[in-house]
């Protein structure tokens, strides 16, 4: 059994999702977080290793964070698992300090 080297916290922000293959962009939900990878549930058609980039909107917790690459890992129906492969120092720290101040965190 493949244990977890963080949790999972469960959250619903909305998602914006762009390609690296040129397809067009789409939405989605996350719904849950880790400060290296999420579950997206979301209408648009994706499968193992394609590469997205994502906007994640917190509600109420400021702007949008960027992550500019992520690799899709698996797909179930709508929902798929989206390891982050490129974020920026300062937008990981963002994403950090989210997690930590979400109350399932604590």
């Amino acid at each position: 059994m493949e244990r977890r080297k963080e949790p999972r916290i469960r959250i619903e922000y909305k998602v914006t999702l762009s390609f690296a293959s040129g397809r067009q962009q789409g939405e989605g939900t996350l719904i849950n977080l880790t400060a290296s990878s999420c579950r997206v549930e979301s209408a648009q058609k994706v499968k193992p290793g394609d590469h997205v980039w994502l906007r994640i909107f917190p509600s109420g917790q400021g702007p949008a964070i960027t992550v500019e690459s992520g690799a899709v890992r698996w797909v179930c129906g709508q929902d798929f698992g989206v390891e982050f492969t490129l974020i920026q120092p300062g937008e990981h720290e963002r994403l950090r300090t989210l997690i930590h101040a979400l109350p399932s965190h604590a």
